[in-house]
């Protein structure tokens, strides 16, 4: 399993390793430009898009072997990029120094310069690229096993190429998909997009992705132990690399091969295809490809009891492990060898051998020890970061509840302050009518009042009428009784 996992593994380096969402043609006719050629067009055009295209191939050429010497390009083509204002450039130069930060492990500064190509490549509305900075940062977080971040990005690039209908890039990505359902486990999921990018890539002919597709298809049901199936599938694949002469491929799936009858404990036929994959590796001087390979061959030579074989497909293994510093293979071969030369009496060799396993065997445990410290490192920062936003969305959620209260609050004071209001002018309002009514009552006293007085002096000048009228009376009765009197008196006399 672990060996079918290490191939899957070298076919997604082989299919992404250089992803910029060059068609698979395209890809394969930048290998043979040369070197030389790329320099001078670099040196004559230091100052234009002709300078950095040539500067951004030569990074390709040197990407795979000397990682750092491919970013010094990409600076270089980032500096003339910023000079010319090339926003697209300067997209494609951040993210193609993204990718080679990715490749060698250095996500912190990988992620630094795929977010600085999103900035460029939003910047200069170029769609195009803005899907190939997804598409790569979807890779970032493939690589770092952020798998759910992984198929966000990819699905925003997905997007993107559909609205405009770019098939042959979405057919790459396809293939992305499926690699990170694949290792998620959810098989059916990963042949499901497999199936979809196989689709596009029939209809454009690109056999080389067709070949690759296989390969993976056949990945997925050797991990399901439907090993049938996975050969039809390997056994196509093989067809195709045939006919496009990609020997690194043929090599690749004849070793797959053998692996699948070295699980249906056909030895024979296993170290058969071994042997062929061998030759191929030998031809095309795939040194790592060789010591693997020679491994699984000395592997198959003990199960068959030809052990003088395979100590001699061990020892060979070891020399080219040692010079390809591959601590895995070093540490398989050393203990065979330790073993060999024991049961052959061999005590010097045996012990030497038995030393060099408890070397590589500490090398290999303190290389997995770094990779495990730094796994862990990722995740505490990923953790870390999660809770910063965790903190954020919880303190946002405070700042919104005290918000709503505030806002709460207000509502309530406008609706005291508005009923306030509303009694205020309804008291005023009473305040007005009962003025007003007390002013009319205070009009009509004094109305009364008048007229009262009026009547009075009416009253009094009646009164004084009549007592004058009374006297005058009076006054005229005593003079008549008078006049009487004298009249009664004169009478008598």
């Amino acid at each position: 399993m672990k060996s079918i996992f290490i191939n899957y593994i070298k076919l997604i380096w082989i299919n992404l390793l250089l992803f910029s969402f060059a068609s698979s043609a395209q890809m394969r006719e930048s290998t043979t430009l040369k070197i030389d050629s790329l320099k001078t067009q670099a040196l004559q055009h230091h100052a234009d898009t002709i300078g950095i295209k040539a500067l951004i191939q030569m990074s390709k050429e040197y990407s795979r072997s000397y990682p750092d010497t491919a970013i010094i390009f990409l600076k270089k083509a980032a500096v003339i990029a910023k000079k010319i204002k090339s926003l697209p450039f300067l997209a494609k130069c951040n993210t193609a120094i993204g990718i080679n930060f990715n490749n060698n492990h250095l996500s912190d500064s990988a992620i630094v310069y795929l977010q600085k190509a999103l900035v460029f490549a939003t910047e200069s509305k170029n769609v195009k690229i803005l899907a190939d900075v997804f598409a790569n940062t979807g890779l970032y977080y493939f690589n770092i096993s952020q798998n759910n971040n992984a198929l966000k990005y990819y699905y925003k690039a997905v997007e993107i190429l559909e609205s405009i209908k770019d098939q042959d890039k979405i057919s790459t990505i396809y293939n992305n998909i499926a690699n990170v359902y694949f290792i998620l486990k959810k098989y059916e999921k990963a042949i499901e997009f497999y199936q979809k990018s196989i689709t596009i890539a029939l209809r454009l002919g690109d056999k080389y992705r067709i070949a690759s597709t296989y390969n993976n298809i056949a990945n997925v049901f050797t991990a399901m132990n439907k090993f049938d199936q996975a050969l039809g599938y390997l056994n196509n694949s093989y067809s195709l690399a045939l006919e496009i002469n990609d020997l690194f491929g043929q090599a690749l799936l004849l070793n797959n091969i053998g692996n699948i009858y070295q699980k249906k404990f056909d030895n024979t036929k296993a170290l058969s295809y071994f042997n062929k994959s061998l030759s191929i590796k030998r031809e095309i001087n795939d040194l790592r490809g060789i010591a693997n390979t020679l491994n699984k061959v000395s592997e198959v030579y003990t199960i068959l009891g030809r052990h003088d074989d395979a100590m001699k497909s061990n020892l060979e293994c070891y020399k080219i492990a040692l010079q390809t510093k591959s601590y895995g293979v070093l540490y398989n071969a050393s203990s065979d060898l330790a073993n060999g030369y024991k049961k052959t009496g061999n005590y010097k060799e045996a012990l030497f051998y038995f030393e060099e396993y408890a070397r590589f065997h500490d090398s290999l445990t303190n290389e997995n020890n770094a990779k495990a410290v730094e796994e862990l490192t990722k995740k505490y920062e990923t953790v870390k970061k999660e809770s910063q936003i965790e903190g954020l969305e919880k303190d946002k959620k405070i700042g919104e509840i005290e918000i709503k209260k505030q806002l709460s609050n207000i509502r309530q004071q406008r609706i005291i302050i508005i009923i306030s209001l509303v009694g205020i002018a309804l008291l005023l309002l009473l305040s007005f009518l009962i003025f007003r009514t007390y002013k009319e009552k205070k009009r009509a006293h004094e109305l009364i009042q008048i007229q009262k007085h009026l009547v009075e002096e009416k009253q009094k000048e009646i009164l004084d009428s009549i007592h004058y009228a009374k006297r005058i009376q009076t006054a005229l009765m005593s003079n008549e009784k008078y006049i009487n009197k004298n009249l009664t008196r004169l009478h008598k006399n």
